[in-house]
């Protein structure tokens, strides 16, 4: 049950204080404690060939102090119809598709492919791995955004490569 719980704050963004594995009650003086913390590049505005689609996105690497999970954040998923921009709804959500590695020291820890759907903005949070230290992470990332509406329209981010520094164990 303590292995869960971390894995699971650290999928759905809880930002408060983990007790580690194995860590003693709160009141003893050697317990482990480590903050939860996400880094990210910054945010990137694209839009789709033809300029149908539009989105702005960010790559993160979430951390509860054991494991590490790469995230793909969007934001103002919209789509251009008649003359007028819309957001992306139940109707005709913004879907993502992320492909991504994580590594440590040059070993891989985490890899795969994770999708999402949602409205105007989302995130899709890819497998989560074992934490190795402290230290510089990397985040090998590229994603594809289908829709909202027109999904002959396509915005490939191309591949995405970031450091990032994680107060993980």
């Amino acid at each position: 049950m303590r292995r869960i719980l971390p894995v699971l704050a650290a999928l759905i963004g809880f930002s408060g204080v983990f007790v580690g594995a194995g860590a003693a009650a709160a009141d003893t003086p050697d317990r482990r404690v480590t903050r939860a913390a996400q880094e990210c590049g910054g945010w990137r505005s694209l839009y789709s060939e033809g300029r149908w689609t539009y989105s702005e996105t960010r790559l993160c690497l979430r951390t509860d102090g054991q494991y590490v999970a790469p995230v793909l954040q969007w934001r103002e998923c919209q789509y251009y119809w008649g003359a007028a921009w819309y957001y992306a709804n139940d109707k005709y959500p913004c879907r993502l598709d992320l492909d991504f590695a994580v590594s440590r020291n040059g070993h891989t820890i985490a890899s795969g492919i994770a999708d999402d759907q949602g409205g105007k903005e989302g995130e899709v949070i890819g497998k989560a791995g074992f934490c190795h230290g402290g230290g510089d992470y990397t985040l090998t990332a590229d994603f594809v955004q289908d829709g909202p509406y027109w999904y002959n329209w396509e915005i490939h981010s191309g591949q995405k490569v970031f450091d990032f520094i994680l107060p993980c164990q």
